[in-house]
């Protein structure tokens, strides 16, 4: 758990950052904003769910061997946070593959913005 507490405190302060990068670049420069997610955001969001899913079975497996009521909640908080944080990073998958496309229309912005909102409200909602 304490590489998913260092994940969750690295995740606060570079996602925000990585997000306002790629919704600045993603007005001006489409394909290189779909890079940056690849090769910036779903890379490091990649990391991080390696690691929380990591934890969720080591949790698991030390439940099982020795139940503790006490930490269920945490744990349920941890999947729910995990299981939303899963979705985003399919999200993200799909905006940056909107990206890519050629001649992504306003309205296509118009929609990945929307997307993105609510993919961040889903995330607050979940934690």
């Amino acid at each position: 758990m304490a590489e998913l507490n260092q994940g969750n405190d690295d995740l606060a302060v570079w996602f925000p950052s990585a997000m306002r990068d790629v919704t600045g670049t993603m007005l001006r420069d489409p394909a290189g904003a779909s890079r940056q997610m690849s090769t910036d955001v779903l890379r490091r969001l990649d990391a991080y769910l390696l690691s929380a899913d990591r934890a969720l079975a080591a949790a698991d497996a030390y439940q099982a061997r020795k139940p503790d009521t006490s930490v269920q909640s945490a744990l349920d908080t941890i999947r729910r946070r995990t299981a939303a944080m899963h979705e985003l990073r399919n999200t993200l998958a799909a905006v940056r593959d909107d990206l890519a496309r050629d001649n992504v229309s306003q309205a296509d912005l118009e929609r990945i913005a929307s997307t993105l909102s609510s993919a961040a409200i889903q995330l607050a909602i979940a934690n």
